[in-house]
């Protein structure tokens, strides 16, 4: 006999599957495929059970938990590199615009030192805060839904 809801193979007289804890009885009879008729398929059929239909597919394995990023850790990467911050939460596209853009910035301020420093030092704080800012959102998504935001 099999579990209507994971396929597990299970014993009749358990009330609840060791693989995924359903109910023996929810919802009907378990899925109990039909002897072989000799064309290598199954003749059994349940509309209630799908082989090989994972219901986690698409999240986490069972019993993974995925772990919050610390803030500190984002803010000291950005410190150090503009957009290192942003690539340690994910968010490798933003990470990257932003080290080319400081990049750029950088190379123009060694000829015109007063102005495109400011704007490479506001870009630099910024920084900083957007990489505490998005693990604080990464971290609300991740409690909330237990899968991350992006």
């Amino acid at each position: 006999m099999f579990c209507q809801k994971c396929g597990k193979e299970i014993d009749a007289s358990v009330a609840f599957c060791p693989g995924c804890g359903a109910s023996n009885n929810a919802g009907g009879a378990a899925y109990s495929p039909a002897p072989d008729s000799g064309q290598g398929q199954s003749q059994g059929y349940n509309p209630g059970y799908t082989p090989g239909y994972n219901p986690g597919y698409g999240g986490p394995a069972p019993g993974y938990v995925i772990p919050e990023k610390n803030s500190g850790i984002a803010i000291i990467l950005a410190f150090f590199i503009i957009g290192l911050g942003h690539i340690y939460l994910g968010k490798t596209q933003d990470g990257i615009v932003l080290l080319i853009f400081a990049i750029i910035l950088s190379a123009i301020s060694y000829f015109l030192f007063w102005p495109i420093g400011v704007v490479s030092f506001v870009l630099w704080i910024w920084n900083l805060y957007d990489a505490y800012k998005k693990t604080e959102e990464y971290n609300s998504h991740l409690r909330r839904t237990g899968n991350p935001p992006w």
